[in-house]
């Protein structure tokens, strides 16, 4: 249950980092300019907000142990990749 638990959170987390680095980034670009800096100065206090949430909810889990929470981390990763990927249209799938 433990690892249900951490891989969720870790899931929930890396979705919300992945899906905010893809609503920001049409506003982050080549030169660097003041629309680049507001960018930044808005999204920064949510990025925050999000691994400060992380903490609070990674503390809810009992201690598992370094290499198992790597592994369930990088699986996590994937699978926010993946759904986001899904959801915003970056990640199709040929039907060929």
């Amino acid at each position: 249950m433990k690892y249900i638990k951490y891989i969720s959170i870790q899931f929930i987390l890396f979705s919300l980092l992945i899906f905010m680095a893809y609503i920001s980034e049409p506003y982050l670009q080549r030169p660097f300019d003041k629309v680049d800096v507001i960018a930044i100065v808005v999204m920064a206090p949510f990025v925050f907000i999000v691994l400060h949430f992380g903490d609070k909810l990674k503390a809810l889990v009992p201690s598992i142990h370094v290499l198992v929470r790597i592994l369930l981390t990088v699986v996590a990763i994937l699978l926010a990749i993946i759904l986001i990927g899904l959801v915003t249209g970056e990640l199709q799938f040929s039907e060929s």
